[in-house]
């Protein structure tokens, strides 16, 4: 997890200029619109850093396992659903006249008990902009047992960044009639919140790796 790390570090250095920018610009009124709406854009930086992180630290935690050539008796039931993420979805998409050949073949795979690969470019989540619902669904599906948020306070934050990123990118609002809303101090405090919340994402994939809470009994 080393260089997820490192760029997650770095990406925390840019945003922490980009609020130094904001605090440069002081309180001068011909700067109120630019300022605003730069404020505004700090949420779509502040996003893009919490959704590397769930990305690359699932990715690594899923070739980490891959790499321990264990069979699929060998890791908790609930990671069978990323491990067999394949055959469960070729299940819905057939019809009825080949249902049972599929659920056949889905529990003959688990009898053979082949090694576990699992595609490194799943994410298991419903796809949409990175909450705490689809913090809980990886929570869920890697069976952690610890919080998706080292703070309860961060629930609420993480969904207030990706729906401010969410209005701005789909053009509900302006960059400028989002970051309106913003002290310098609001701004200055999420960015810490960011840097907290995405370094506790790794920690906590990190520890799962470490200590291989992916298999059974652990």
């Amino acid at each position: 997890m080393q260089s997820i790390r490192i760029e997650i570090s770095n990406r925390h250095r840019e945003l922490d200029k980009f609020v130094q920018l904001l605090s440069m610009l002081g309180r001068e009124r011909n700067m109120d619109t630019p300022k605003r709406t730069l404020k505004g854009l700090f949420f779509v930086h502040a996003y893009a850093i919490i959704e590397h992180s769930v990305y690359s630290t699932v990715g690594k935690t899923i070739k980490i396992i891959n790499s321990k050539f264990i069979s699929l008796s060998d890791i908790k039931c609930v990671i069978l659903s990323l491990a067999l993420s394949s055959k469960i979805a070729s299940i819905k998409d057939v019809g009825r006249n080949k249902l049972w050949d599929k659920n056949v073949e889905l529990f003959g795979e688990i009898d053979s008990n082949p090694m576990v690969k699992i595609d490194e470019t799943l994410m298991p989540t419903d796809g949409r902009n990175i909450t705490t619902s689809q913090l809980n669904s990886i929570w869920n599906v890697f069976s952690i047992g610890l919080p998706i948020v080292p703070r309860p306070e961060l629930i609420s934050r993480i969904n207030e960044i990706a729906e401010n990123r969410r209005s701005i990118s789909h053009g509900r609002n302006k960059p400028e009639e989002v970051g309106r809303r913003y002290t310098d101090e609001d701004i200055n405090k999420i960015k810490n919140d960011v840097n907290e919340l995405s370094s506790y994402i790794v920690d906590t994939f990190s520890d799962y790796c470490v200590r291989e809470l992916y298999k059974k009994n652990t």
